[in-house]
């Protein structure tokens, strides 16, 4: 699993943990998708007591970003769901190591069927109520079936002893399975749940999870499918 991908799982995870905990999440990567403020879901590495959220609109996000976004509907959820805000990780220019420059930037869905008020609501608030949509760029992935199958490919792991011996694993990076809906193949974990999968055509890569239903996630997962 790649720097990015650790990054954008490893923020969904502190964002829920963070909520149901009543604590800001714990935030950490050695890569970063573009810059963000504490906006109470997010903060560094040490927990935090309940406190005020402040989060970006859709429509600033968007403008910020100035690219195709696949955003959610979060009426197929269920009555009352609705997009709460967004955290955005601001656009940024990323150089590889063959010398390819490509605009990254990512963007959080908060979805909930709880009111919210901007800098108002607290992180407790959303406890058990909150699910995260999260969309980035991933210019690398050619196919969706290629990437999905992919997160399920047992991934070697290697010790190496004192002794000069070294004694490697097979280990499996997902215990997901896999599914299509349409021409785009999603890796979805029943117990959670998740959905991972990228859109072709536009290189695009969301990652679902929250409080909700098996269901309720593959209706979500189909809002952002064209």
């Amino acid at each position: 699993m790649d720097v990015k991908k650790r990054y954008i799982i490893g923020v969904a995870i502190s964002i829920l943990v963070g909520l149901v905990l009543g604590l800001a999440g714990l935030a950490s990567s050695t890569h970063s998708a573009g810059t963000t403020t504490d906006n109470g879901l997010i903060a560094g590495h040490a927990p935090s007591p309940p406190h005020p959220v402040t989060l970006n609109t859709v429509d600033y996000a968007l403008r910020v970003v100035a690219d195709s976004v696949l955003t959610p509907d979060a009426s197929r959820i269920g009555p009352g769901y609705s997009i709460i805000g967004v955290q955005l990780f601001k656009p940024q220019l990323v150089t590889t190591n063959t010398g390819v420059t490509w605009r990254n930037w990512g963007i959080n869905f908060l979805i909930s069927d709880r009111p919210f008020v901007n800098g108002t609501s607290m992180t407790t608030d959303f406890a058990g109520h909150l699910l995260v949509v999260m969309e980035s760029v991933s210019p690398g992935i050619l196919n969706s079936r290629g990437h999905a199958t992919s997160l399920l490919a047992p991934q070697q792991v290697c010790q190496l002893f004192v002794n000069g011996t070294r004694n490697c694993t097979d280990v499996l990076t997902s215990p997901g399975q896999l599914i299509q809906i349409r021409n785009v193949w999603i890796v979805v974990t029943p117990k959670g749940p998740t959905a991972d999968f990228a859109v072709d055509g536009i290189s695009r890569e969301i990652y679902i999870s929250g409080d909700m239903s098996y269901q309720q996630m593959l209706a979500l997962a189909d809002s952002v499918i064209p």
